[in-house]
């Protein structure tokens, strides 16, 4: 299986590369007296490239992880990979519907803001907004799923509590590592048992939302040929292995 993922990798990566070839380059900006490389236009494209560029690189950390049976922080990386899939899905829902909303707007202001505004961290007056996840979700449950939009709604929130409990380190999470026939924690990885196949196959569903984003960002882009090439990819990675992952949007508007 994992020859699989690390083939959706290379695609993915080739989708990138194309969509990033599309949006000026970033150019070196002076921030707080040193140069940063900054994307002066901070577009919408911009954000979902750079969103979507976190992601893939989420996707490599997760297969590494998972080989060396570091299951805890994989589900940590995959807790990251929910909010930049439906970032992305959030950001091409605005270009796509031509509405980009005040809540848009409110995204990108506080995704382009600089973290500090003084050469002194300790100084710095900077305070970052943020946008309830629970918003987020429930415009993309309402622009693209092809499910009851608050079922959806309910289960991006169960979803969103059970790695929470791994990133925050939740008892319940954390007792994953103790093994029952060693009678111990594992604390350089758990290769080997049973808890690795477990969350192998949670793994997939994560190559899977890569390639729904790969056709978000393709379709927002207008690269209708890109747009087909993922759609294609996303269909037959469910045909192939539907039982892992979730029912794609492929019906949904905007998808195809």
């Amino acid at each position: 299986m994992r020859d699989v993922c690390i083939a959706e990798l290379v695609f993915l990566e080739g989708v990138f590369r194309e969509l990033e070839r599309r949006v000026p380059p970033p150019i070196f900006k002076s921030i707080n007296g040193n140069l940063f490389p900054r994307y002066e236009q901070q577009s919408p494209h911009q954000a979902i490239i750079l969103k979507f560029a976190r992601q893939i690189s989420g996707l490599h950390a997760i297969d590494i992880l998972l080989q060396h049976g570091f299951l805890q922080e994989q589900a940590v990386v995959q807790r990251t990979l929910d909010e930049f899939a439906e970032d992305i899905m959030f950001l091409a829902c605005g270009i796509l519907e031509n509405n980009w909303s005040e809540l848009h707007q409110k995204f990108s202001s506080y995704f382009w803001q600089e973290e500090f505004d003084h050469p002194k961290a300790m100084k710095s007056t900077q305070k970052r907004g943020s946008i309830p996840r629970s918003k987020i979700r429930a415009y993309n449950n309402r622009a693209f799923s092809a499910t009851d939009p608050s079922t959806a709604d309910r289960a991006g929130e169960s979803v969103h509590k059970v790695y929470s409990g791994y990133v925050h380190a939740a008892a319940p999470q954390i007792m994953d590592m103790w093994g029952e026939n060693l009678r111990k924690f594992y604390l350089a990885g758990m290769g080997g048992t049973p808890r690795q196949k477990e969350h192998a196959d949670d793994a997939i569903n994560y190559f899977y939302r890569g390639l729904l984003s790969a056709n978000f960002a393709s379709k927002a882009f207008g690269n209708e040929s890109l747009a087909s090439a993922t759609y294609a990819r996303v269909v037959a990675f469910e045909n192939a292995y539907g039982e892992h992952v979730l029912p794609h949007m492929a019906e949904s508007k905007g998808t195809r």
